[in-house]
């Protein structure tokens, strides 16, 4: 191990953070967004850490242009581990490096090619102060956009727009997670605790397990909890990683985990109660134990030599606890769910899959193309299409409606959630089963009306008939006395469905109410046959003919049926013109003059 640059004019810093490199790394960008800080440089200091041999020329040449700038240098204690090729990387033991070596009070062990916002440090330090029993996260948006590849210093709004994996509503989608925060938020992104804590629980835990890919700073949240820390995640500030080869751990080995990249030994950690490593490294077990180690002391009890043995890249091809993960280049990723679909990362794009069509693969090149699978740029976008139509639906068919309402290229439908994944020029051709098709938005919930009316019987058809005579045009208009022919136009067009088509909401909320109006109807007429089957049981057994007092309605239509059927039709036709008159198109769907209302 060899310290290539030491910064020893920084005395006492409040803050440490801890950067890795296991020869990984192509852009040092985060060197740059840490050097714009809105705290005192003197109140931090960066030690990046390479797990190799390899003296990055980048870090090198942005030290020497703080150097002829008289700056601060980008990096306050540049650490190289030297550790043979042949071993392989264990953040752990990185960790421990930087913890045992730090000088601020408050470590944080972050992503060491994010992006942080000029307030981050200010918000970390405020954080320990409001609070001095927390361990803190911090969270991390992340893009999916490969045109910020080669980084390319994208703004954090570009980050949070399009391409936007996790972000929704000011925040990330996992920060009001409940229900599955383990894998929503990402644990591994950013971690912040004082020494002191880290040093109390024996640094981070350099079990085999942890070797690789399945690792991080996560290990060391879950014992500090156990030790009497508050877990915390901060909820306005956060930092940004963009897409980059190699961001899910391709061709890496991992120890054992549950499948969703945690580790298994980490997790047991949280019902166990353990507060110890598993595997301490020596030189923090001696700083616990009150050992007084000078600078010079420390690097000498970091390094097991052990760990060449057991760390070999061999041994891991031959272990039973190791796989060699290999990620396909485009692997779908669950980020959270809305309504009822799962709302999912793939290819630069966000998707909304509901659940109802049950397992769906993206990334299967022979996938239907089923329109209910909404694609958009942002998970905002994705959401406002999902709760558009769901919307919709509930406003045609009622609550709890088992429909979804798209627009499929211009042509709209209406598809129950009965039907499986089907691509959308099979649908077309299920409308014996339900599937509804409409030119417009507008079309389609007369559509939908006239459905819901068939399947009212006589009543139905009735009101079928009364809307047929509203959407007729007129037979006949007489333009008033002196008005030129484009006015006369003027108010065909006024009347004309198009013009009553085009507000939407005042057309759904006509249907709403007609089919509410419907429905009550329908229970009535239910009472009324409910009333002649007892008025029938009643002549049978020789009860009086005289109909009972509570039907005088029915007595009286018993007695007068031509006058009674009238009257039937005219209550019926008063009642749909009452519905039109409770929506804000009451104008445009009066019948026009010269027409009656028969």
């Amino acid at each position: 191990m060899k310290t290539v640059l030491f910064n020893d004019t920084l005395a006492t810093p409040k803050m440490s953070l801890i950067l890795l490199d296991w020869s990984c790394r192509e852009s040092f960008h985060s060197l740059d967004y840490l050097a714009r800080q809105d705290v005192p440089r003197s109140d931090y200091e960066i030690i990046w850490i390479e797990y190799y041999d390899r003296g990055a020329d980048e870090v090198a040449r942005r030290i020497a242009a703080a150097e002829a700038k008289m700056g601060p240098p980008p990096v306050d204690h540049w650490i190289i581990m030297e550790i043979p090729s042949k071993v392989y990387y264990h953040k752990h033991l990185m960790y421990n490096v930087g913890i045992a070596q730090a000088r601020g009070k408050i470590v944080v062990i972050c992503d060491s090619d994010a992006m942080f916002e000029p307030s981050f440090l200010r918000a970390v330090s405020d954080a320990f102060a409001a609070d001095s029993e927390i361990v803190l996260h911090v969270d991390e948006v992340r893009s999916a956009r490969r045109d910020f590849y080669p980084f390319n210093y994208p703004s954090f709004e570009e980050v949070r727009g399009r391409g936007v994996l996790n972000w929704q509503d000011g925040k990330t989608t996992g920060l009001p997670d409940t229900t599955d925060p383990l894998h929503s938020r990402n644990y591994g992104a950013c971690l912040c605790a004082w020494r002191r804590d880290l040093i109390a629980i024996g640094g981070a835990d350099e079990h085999l397990d942890y070797l690789g890919h399945v690792c991080g700073p996560y290990e060391l949240t879950f014992r500090l909890v156990n030790l009497g820390r508050r877990e915390v995640w901060h909820q306005s500030h956060f930092i940004y990683h963009t897409w980059h080869p190699g961001t899910d751990g391709h061709k890496n080995y991992i120890g054992p985990n549950d499948g969703r990249g945690m580790s298994n030994t980490a997790l047991k950690i949280r019902n166990s109660g353990r507060v110890a490593p598993l595997r301490e490294n020596r030189a923090i077990r001696l700083l616990r134990t009150g050992a007084k180690l000078g600078r010079d002391e420390i690097p000498g009890a970091l390094i097991d030599p052990e760990y060449e043995r057991i760390w070999s890249e061999e041994e891991m091809a031959n272990s039973d606890n190791f796989a060699l993960f290999a990620a396909p280049q485009e692997t779908p990723k669950l980020i959270g769910e809305f309504r009822s679909c799962n709302v999912v990362g793939f290819g630069g794009k966000i998707w909304a899959v509901p659940r109802y069509l049950g397992k769906v693969e993206l990334d299967d090149p022979q996938r239907p193309f089923d329109p209910r699978i909404r694609r958009a740029d942002t998970i905002e976008a994705a959401m406002a299409a999902v709760a558009q139509g769901e919307d919709d639906a509930r406003r045609l068919f009622g609550e709890g409606a088992k429909y979804d309402i798209v627009d499929c290229s211009g042509e709209w439908m209406a598809i129950p959630h009965s039907i499986g994944l089907n691509d959308w020029s099979a649908l077309v051709l299920l409308e014996g089963r339900g599937v509804l098709r409409a030119a417009s938005r507008e079309e389609l919930v007369i559509r939908v009306l006239q459905a819901r009316l068939r399947e009212m019987g006589a009543a139905g058809a009735e009101l079928l008939r009364v809307l047929g005579e509203w959407r007729a045009p007129p037979l006949a208009r007489k333009a008033p006395a002196g008005a030129s022919s484009a006015e006369g136009a003027g108010v065909t067009e006024q009347l004309s469905l198009t013009a009553v088509a085009a507000r939407l909401d005042g057309v759904a909320a006509l249907a709403q109410a007609m089919a509410s109006r419907v429905d009550r109807i329908g229970a009535m007429s239910e009472k009324a046959l409910l009333a002649v089957a007892d008025l029938n049981h009643r002549i049978a057994a020789g009860v009086p003919r005289k109909p009972p007092q509570q039907f005088g309605l029915l007595r009286w239509s018993l007695r007068q049926p031509r006058k009674a059927a009238r009257a039937v039709l005219n209550r019926l036709r008063t009642a749909l013109r009452a519905s039109f008159g409770e929506t804000d198109v009451a104008a445009n769907l009066a019948p026009p003059a010269g027409r009656g209302s028969e």
